[in-house]
């Protein structure tokens, strides 16, 4: 695995230089004439409630996805299920994902973004508590597949969040915050996994912490929804 993840880190690299070649460049002021004029900063946002609201969702969401994509062919060989259905488990969850996400997006593009959040928290919510109190191989699958359909559907919606929140000023870099923090808190995650399951021989208190945590998101969403729905463009911070 060690060498395929280096591979995947190198054509990244390769990537980005490619990006930075090919795309054409922007002229510096046509980019400030076409920005709207009002908007918070990174340092104004945070100190801001509701940046720390969508900040401490979206490591909850990160925690869980990263924990999960990286233990769940583990976890299901341990429960019984085929090594070779184990590995289609994790690819049958992006296909899921796919649907997800764009289903979040079409229930975002009529309700709101903290909408397809909250109902991506409460799926997982269900679905953590299931390998909690049954861990036969049918209830990993279901788990995984519908974990699977929560698996993207946060990702598109940072610069909805963004823009509804903080303006579209600094909407790059507030995205990019957003997106640090639930990279961060992710690769925390899967360490925690791992931790776990070396400490106690299974994955139970994992899941544990994780429905847990998702509660606390899907609890969050109110407060968030709230804000959201009372921001128009904002010009200055609310301390």
């Amino acid at each position: 695995w060690r060498s395929m993840f280096f591979g995947l880190g190198l054509a990244h690299l390769a990537l980005a230089a490619v990006v930075m070649i090919a795309l054409p460049k922007i002229d510096a002021g046509a980019a400030r004439a076409g920005q709207p004029a009002d908007g918070l900063g990174v340092a104004e946002a945070l100190r801001t409630p509701r940046m720390w609201l969508l900040l401490a969702i979206y490591a909850i969401c990160g925690f869980d996805d990263f924990f999960v994509a990286t233990h769940v062919v583990a976890f299901a060989q341990d429960r019984g299920v085929d090594a070779l259905l184990a590995g289609n488990l994790l690819a049958m969850m992006g296909l899921t994902g796919l649907i997800g996400v764009v289903a979040a997006g079409i229930v975002s593009d009529r309700f709101g973004p903290v909408l397809p959040t909250a109902l991506s928290f409460l799926a997982r919510v269900l679905v953590f508590g299931l390998v909690l109190v049954d861990q036969s191989p049918l209830s990993v699958a279901i788990f995984a597949l519908v974990f699977g359909a929560t698996f993207m559907v946060t990702a598109p919606l940072a610069v909805i969040f963004a823009t509804r929140l903080f303006g579209a000023r600094h909407l790059g870099a507030l995205t990019g915050l957003v997106t640090m923090v639930h990279q961060i808190a992710g690769g925390l995650g899967a360490w925690l996994g791992a931790a776990i399951f070396d400490a106690s021989g299974g994955y139970g208190p994992a899941f544990a912490i994780m429905f847990a945590l998702s509660a606390l998101a899907l609890a969050l969403c109110l407060p968030l929804a709230r804000a959201s729905n009372a921001n128009g463009r904002p010009k200055a911070a609310v301390l």
